[in-house]
């Protein structure tokens, strides 16, 4: 659990540091998903919202310049989701 915590924090971390504006960016989460626990692996999930494309795009590119998730915290970034489930 302590690495979860570690991992959403630097998350955190490098998502302030990408410097967007309060109202560009907002982040709901992390939740646990709807199913939890599957194969053995807590699921969590963190919506990342953008007012605009655009800006969602420029979001997780800079994110992923700056953020490297801990081994044990595998993540699957869904840009247009069909479902939450």
């Amino acid at each position: 659990a302590n690495h979860i915590r570690r991992g959403i924090s630097g998350f955190l971390t490098v998502l302030a540091a990408a410097s967007f504006g309060a109202k560009d960016l907002f982040l709901l989460g992390p939740a646990p998903a709807p199913f939890a626990k599957m194969n053995n692996l807590h699921r969590w999930h963190l919506i990342l919202k953008a007012r605009t494309p655009s800006i969602l795009k420029q979001a997780l590119e800079r994110i992923s310049e700056l953020y490297t998730p801990p081994p044990a915290i595998h993540h699957h970034p869904d840009v247009d989701p069909l479902s939450l489930m």
